[in-house]
């Protein structure tokens, strides 16, 4: 073990420490201080660095090399928790190895590393308040690590490279996920598709020969600057265990791990390592066809991938084609046709892989469910895509029109009629208002809306009365659906649909922010519309009544329920009528307002929007 300052220290490694997650944002002198005098370790791969049952205080900064934390399983058994490399901390403070007790950190390939003793960092903690932000920051990150989240979402692209139509598009699609995800690593193992890229790189039969070579790429990502990196076969193809061994090296230091391959290929990589992929993107050609049939079988096997995602060309030839490959594989088709915000196009399928997709949540409203419609509006002028909508009560009918195409103008017209169709006294069996008339009016007014025309993935949440449950709904009668989500308990009468009856989603989950990862959004903005009880404190004149008494109580409920229901969202937007009272659920004259309070809510929201999909300035500049 040596001991140079950090004054001696090659360029490169220096930069690694000004990267490195714990001294983020600290002044020059602040991180000399620190690091200066710190003795610098050399590893062998396979030396452990942290020794499971024994405790180390040490924190160790990786200059050089990668190292794996591995999570004991049993008496002789472990499993990886974490692969890690030039920039990262290692140690009890660094919460990756917090529990030396089942935990062990060694070096996969020849490791240098920078040796903190627990004083000097306690020390620096103390001097340095920057230096504890950045600590917490980084143990959140790492134990949302150890609980699998945060690994670079690894994609199976089947290509024909003989094919050159296949060629173009995969190339096409390759560089618009690099649009979307900072860091992107393509495994071309058809040696074609990104060939012009790979020149001078190491290959995948260099790095398996000498994996010590592997950090001529790592230390480079691990510097957190974007950009797309090709890695090359290189001689003979490598076993699908040795390539799932080397692609593991990657994981930690790119958002989307991409591995093409030709269809005969992938089959074998289907079989060989199921779970090694969580997407399935296949550039759709009649070259492929006598190959594809093996690699649908593979998978159709049990425990086989989650779900294929198929792309073809825009040529009318190859129309009936995708939808026969659209049901061998359950797959859904993606084309050149789409612009940017198409959820269908190439765009929307580059999102997909880089985990990127957009999910709105549209919450309850009755007639504040104006401002849905000028959230959406707004949302799309400004350009932003809308991959996945979900939508309950309020949100439910404004998601609905939207997804099959119906303009803002549309919608807002259609709605603004709702007032002398929503109320048609009854005799209170199952409610104090009809839903004859409404039904009528909607059908009349929706020909054509159903789910399988949709724009993009459609959810609508409603209430199965008797079984006690939400239930997400995206197919079937998207009218039924939309009259079940909007049937306000006790004031219009429950859904029947097929031998069930259903009523308002808002009733247990007033924004419905759940369903919309499980529909494919990656990121959540949800829109609540639910009303602040203490807006309204003067009785109105005369005493309350039943309709408004029904209200209050509802918003009253619906206050507390959805302070947990809106959990979980990335963004909330809250359309603001200031200091005006909130309507009640008849006041469609007010439709003007509260839609544009929903423009406003995403002005306002703007720069906050921006940070959390920052892909949108990237795309425009690309």
């Amino acid at each position: 073990m040596n001991q140079p300052e950090l004054e001696a220290l090659d360029p490169w490694i220096e930069q690694a420490l000004k990267n490195c997650e714990l001294f983020q944002g600290l002044a020059e002198a602040d991180l000399r201080a620190l690091v200066g005098h710190a003795p610098v370790a050399n590893f062998a791969a396979g030396d452990a660095l942290l020794h499971p049952g024994q405790l180390n205080l040490h924190v160790y900064v990786i200059l050089d090399g990668v190292v794996e934390a591995r999570r004991s399983t049993g008496p002789d058994t472990s499993e990886t928790a974490a692969r890690q490399g030039v920039g990262s901390v290692q140690g009890a403070l660094s919460a990756l190895s917090g529990r030396p007790v089942n935990l062990q950190v060694r070096a996969l390939v020849p490791v240098r590393a920078l040796v903190l003793d627990k004083e000097t960092v306690l020390a620096a903690l103390d001097r340095v308040p920057r230096l504890g932000a950045n600590l917490a920051t980084m143990m959140m990150d790492r134990l949302n690590g150890l609980l699998g989240k945060g690994a670079a979402h690894v994609v199976l692209l089947v290509a024909d490279p003989s094919a050159e139509g296949d060629v173009v598009l995969a190339r096409q699609l390759l560089a618009c996920v690099g649009r979307y995800a900072r860091r992107v690593v393509v495994a071309d193992l058809t040696d074609r598709l990104m060939m012009s890229r790979a020149r001078g790189l190491p290959s995948l039969s260099d790095l398996l020969a000498t994996p010590a070579r592997s950090g001529d790429i790592l230390r480079d990502m691990g510097s957190g600057h974007g950009f797309l990196w090709t890695v090359r076969p290189g001689g003979s193809l490598p076993e699908p265990r040795q390539l799932a061994g080397l692609l593991g090296f990657f994981d930690p230091y790119c958002d989307v791990l991409v591995v093409a391959a030709d269809p005969y290929l992938a089959a074998q990589l289907a079989e060989a390592l199921p779970d090694r992929f969580e997407d399935v993107v296949v550039v759709n050609s009649a070259a492929q066809r006598r190959d594809l049939a093996r690699f649908a079988r593979a998978l159709r096997e049990p425990g086989q991938l989650p779900r294929m995602l198929v792309t073809s060309p825009t040529c009318p030839a190859n129309v009936g084609e995708s939808q026969a490959l659209d049901a061998q594989f359950g797959a859904r088709t993606f084309t050149t046709a789409g612009s940017a915000t198409d959820p269908f196009g190439l765009d929307g399928l580059a999102r997909a892989m880089a985990r990127q997709r957009l999910g709105l949540a549209l919450g309850a409203g009755a007639a504040k469910g104006f401002a849905h419609i000028g959230v959406l509006e707004r949302l799309s002028e400004r350009g932003v895509p809308m991959d996945v909508i979900v939508g309950c009560s309020a949100g439910a009918g404004v998601g609905a029109m939207w997804s099959v195409g119906f303009d803002s103008k549309r919608i807002l017209d259609l709605f603004a009629q709702l007032e002398k169709h929503a109320v048609r006294w009854t005799f209170p069996s199952r409610s104090i208002l009809s839903g004859r008339a409404l039904a009528t009016f909607m059908r009349r007014s929706t020909v054509g809306a159903a789910f399988d025309k949709s724009r993009q993935p459609m959810g609508i949440v409603v209430v199965d009365l008797y079984g006690a449950k939400e239930m997400l709904m995206t197919d079937g009668d998207m009218v039924s659906c939309v009259l079940a989500s909007s049937a306000i308990p006790g004031v219009y009468p429950p859904i029947q649909i097929g031998d069930q009856w259903f009523l308002d989603g808002g009733v247990l989950n007033p924004v419905p922010t759940a369903f919309v990862r499980p529909l494919g959004g990656d990121r959540v903005i949800s829109v609540d519309l639910s009303a602040i009880p203490d807006q309204v404190t003067v009785p109105p004149p005369g005493g309350p009544r039943l309709l408004g008494v029904l209200r209050h109580s509802a918003n009253l409920m619906h206050a507390r329920i959805t302070e947990h229901s809106r959990s979980g969202a990335h963004l909330l937007l809250r359309p603001d009528s200031g200091d005006e009272a909130p309507p009640g659920f008849r006041d469609y004259n007010k439709a003007s307002a509260w839609y544009r309070y929903g423009r406003e809510s995403v002005d306002r929201q703007w720069p906050a929007i921006a940070e959390l999909l920052p892909w949108l300035e990237r795309r425009e500049t690309a």
